[in-house]
């Protein structure tokens, strides 16, 4: 999981996912990780989300999303 601070090739999700479990995290534990890192783990208002279960699947569609919005391809 070594990974070099100028390294330009993004990793996917389920990249991401495949490594946190070779890592020896659970699905549950991987998912919410990257859902953390992706700063979808919390409400608007900032309240942490309570006893949701993330999927890298989830987490992806979610990510699709907010590229489609950036790019202007969907608006909010």
């Amino acid at each position: 999981m070594v990974r070099r601070a100028g390294s330009t090739s993004a990793i996917s999700v389920h990249q991401r996912y495949r490594e946190l479990l070779t890592a020896g995290f659970n699905q549950a534990e991987a998912a919410a990780l990257i859902a953390h890192a992706a700063g979808i783990d919390n409400h608007p208002a900032g309240e942490p989300t309570c006893d949701i279960v993330w999927t890298w699947q989830q987490i992806a569609k979610i990510q699709f999303l907010r590229y489609l919005v950036d790019a202007g391809q969907l608006s909010g």
